[in-house]
């Protein structure tokens, strides 16, 4: 599982990161610096793009197109 989490989200706080954590201890999470909540429309949304179809041809056999 990979997740991206924004570094300053003003609507889900640092409690959920442990239970998070306690649920899937094998996720990999990825910070987000210059995003807030909705970070798939603002600053880091090409790193999210980028970094989940590069998780998914890591971790699949499937084709990732158009990179």
């Amino acid at each position: 599982m990979l997740v991206f989490r924004s570094t300053i989200d003003h609507v889900v706080g640092p409690a959920s990161m442990p239970v998070l954590r306690a649920a899937l201890p094998q996720a990999e999470v990825r910070p987000l610096a210059d995003s807030y909540h909705v970070a798939t429309l603002d600053n880091d949304a090409p790193e999210i793009f980028a970094g989940t179809l590069a998780f998914i041809a890591e971790h699949t056999q499937a084709e990732v197109r158009g990179e």
